[in-house]
């Protein structure tokens, strides 16, 4: 949902195949995937269908899909984290 001259949209549910048509429909790349413990995956699940159910204020810094990410790993109390809050900017290795 989003209204016009608003940045409050509803994150879509997608499936792998639907993530690689929206990324290839809006010429975008996925620039890294990385791999992070979670020691209550649960709690990374709950937060995350939380969070799909309600609208998500989509803004630059900090509010953006990098947070919305991070939100959900802290849920699975996972020490991971995007400092910057910038994912290109990240070294995770």
């Amino acid at each position: 949902m989003a209204y016009e001259g608003d940045v409050l949209t509803f994150t879509p549910f997608m499936d792998q195949e639907r993530y690689e048509r929206y990324l290839k429909e809006n010429k975008k790349s996925e620039v890294t995937r990385y791999e992070v413990d979670l020691p209550s995956p649960d709690g990374a699940v709950n937060r995350l269908v939380e969070l799909m159910l309600k609208p998500w204020f989509q803004a630059m810094l900090p509010h953006n899909g990098a947070a919305f990410v991070e939100d959900i790993v802290s849920a699975g109390r996972s020490s991971a984290g995007l400092y910057s809050n910038c994912p290109r900017l990240e070294d995770f290795k």
